[in-house]
């Protein structure tokens, strides 16, 4: 097997492959992950104003990453490291895809009325 197949299964499929089972879990059965709800009882738990408002600034922080991703990006371009940048973009845009399809998974299930 050629090394950049090897490098697809274990990049791509693999990780696919690990969401789908998550997910499975998640939803597929009656109480989840194993733990889940002591984990989330246990975060709930430690709530305090101290720990919301880190969390709020943490949020903020999130935005940044358009910003970050375009210049490095630019920088990439500047360098001529055409496979860098190729990389760089497909991971970037695979992210968007990830995390815009998760949601709207969960908003799709919230909105008939299954649980998380």
């Amino acid at each position: 097997m050629n090394n950049n197949w090897r490098c697809v299964l274990l990049g791509v499929v693999l990780p696919l492959l690990i969401f789908g089972l998550l997910t499975y879990q998640v939803w597929g059965k009656p109480g989840g992950i194993l733990g889940d709800e002591t984990i989330l009882w246990t975060i709930q738990a430690t709530a305090n104003p101290q720990l919301d408002a880190i969390a709020k600034t943490l949020t903020k922080f999130s935005s940044t990453v358009l910003p970050l991703a375009i210049v490095t990006v630019l920088v990439l371009l500047k360098q001529s490291s055409w496979r860098s940048l190729a990389y760089w973009l497909i991971t970037i845009l695979g992210s968007i895809v990830i995390k815009t399809t998760g949601k709207s998974l969960i908003q799709l299930n919230v909105g008939r009325g299954h649980p998380l």
